[in-house]
């Protein structure tokens, strides 16, 4: 074979070569794109001065997943939430949905700026701040596994607020103004459930 030859070869096995990367990286973003992508997340949220702390789980992929565990590091007690580690420890197979989320109370931080979490099996040690490993399964069986690490300080500055209304005074002029401050913090209170449920 003379070399013009040769060189069709090598730019055909070449050309051959490029296409098999690209319909595998293909197949892998396209598979990546359809796969769940299930996240834990804090928020602080502020009621008549007493700060709820909620931990989320919620499923940002296109497609359904199963819980299969989650486990936090020290393990968490509260009385806000009764399961053993922490408020999704009882979660065992449990499906999560596109766009679905999970929320529940994880602790109080009230008036004195202490968090009312505490380690497991100790109501002297109080937790600031946790491991969380989650893992689950998508609708082929494939394991995924995510770790956080949570500290509770950082949201003593973030949290969403409702307005209080303000009984103290007894002028009429004052009381329409308590009527209207008492709507926006029916409103607001609602808002606050939609977020949620949301996140």
């Amino acid at each position: 074979m003379d070399i013009s030859t040769w060189i069709q070869v090598i730019a055909s096995v070449l050309g051959i070569l490029i296409s098999v990367i690209t319909l595998v990286r293909d197949h892998r973003i396209r598979k990546d794109s359809l796969r769940p992508y299930v996240v834990c997340t804090t928020k602080a949220i502020t009621v008549q001065k007493i700060t709820y702390c909620y931990l989320g789980l919620k499923n940002f992929g296109q497609t359904g997943a199963y819980i299969t565990s989650v486990m936090a590091t020290p393990g968490l007690e509260s009385f806000a939430f009764k399961a053993q580690n922490n408020p999704f420890s009882n979660m065992k197979m449990q499906f999560i949905a596109p766009g679905q989320s999970y929320s529940a109370c994880l602790c109080i931080l009230d008036r004195e700026e202490k968090f009312d979490l505490f380690k497991e099996s100790s109501q002297s040690t109080m937790v600031d701040s946790f491991d969380l490993r989650l893992k689950y399964i998508d609708m082929r069986r494939k394991k995924y596994e995510e770790k956080y690490h949570f500290s509770l300080d950082g949201l003593k500055g973030i949290y969403v607020k409702a307005p209080e209304p303000d009984y103290s005074t007894e002028l009429p002029k004052d009381k329409a103004l308590n009527n209207i401050a008492e709507s926006i913090y029916i409103t607001q209170a609602e808002k606050i459930m939609n977020e949620i449920d949301r996140d």
